[in-house]
């Protein structure tokens, strides 16, 4: 069964020995970043890993090109289909983020992209108790995400002096290569959370 598969068969589940309306709100912060770099998410604690991940992904703005990896408490969870054998790594199709980490004041790390090794410190600021748990929503953020491929913390440093310098000689050539355009201090939590809800109804959609 494929990872998308087994994510949407476990959506909206959740184990009898844990609460049944619970969802908690992170901090996500990107380490090391010339800026500030963060987002502020409310998700559903019972979702499987697989699903976080690709949360995590449209929150902060990567594009789930590169393997990724969960870590707490001296586990790894990850996809064991890219994990090259590596018994260290858990499926994280079958653990819950509740399964992580799961007490106000704790962090765990959320890494993207082996090469370039964007690390990423997530804080667990609340943990709710409610009737109705959300699926996931970004209620606030700080500044762009890094283009994908960028060379890591100092190719990205490195990014900004060569578009901020409008005298420099590689300025339009870097420009065209992330798009055309590039904002460091944009972000809207209007177009993540749309992305969130279509990720949402695809899953549900599925799952029927």
């Amino acid at each position: 069964m494929t990872e998308r598969k087994v994510a949407r068969r476990r959506i909206g589940k959740v184990s009898k020995s844990k609460p049944t309306g619970c969802f908690f709100q992170l901090k996500m912060t990107l380490w090391d970043a010339p800026l500030p770099i963060w987002r502020r998410v409310l998700i559903n604690a019972h979702l499987p890993l697989s699903v976080v991940h690709q949360i995590l992904q449209i929150c902060m703005g990567w594009w789930n090109y590169h393997l990724h990896d969960f870590s707490a408490n001296g586990r790894h969870f990850g996809d064991i289909h890219t994990a090259d054998g590596d018994e260290k790594v858990e499926d994280d199709t079958k653990h819950t983020l509740f399964d992580l980490l799961h007490e106000p004041g704790k962090c765990f790390l959320y890494d993207y992209d082996f090469g370039d090794s964007w690390h990423h410190s997530v804080e667990i600021e609340k943990i709710h108790v409610a009737d109705k748990v959300p699926f996931a929503a970004c209620t606030a953020g700080r500044r762009a995400c890094p283009p994908e491929d960028v060379g890591g913390v100092d190719g990205y440093r490195r990014f900004l002096e060569i578009i901020e310098d409008p005298e420099h000689e590689e300025r339009e050539e870097r420009l065209n290569w992330a798009g055309g355009d590039f904002d460091p201090d944009s972000f809207d939590v209007r177009i993540v959370n749309l992305r969130l809800e279509l990720l949402r109804q695809e899953l549900l959609s599925n799952h029927k």
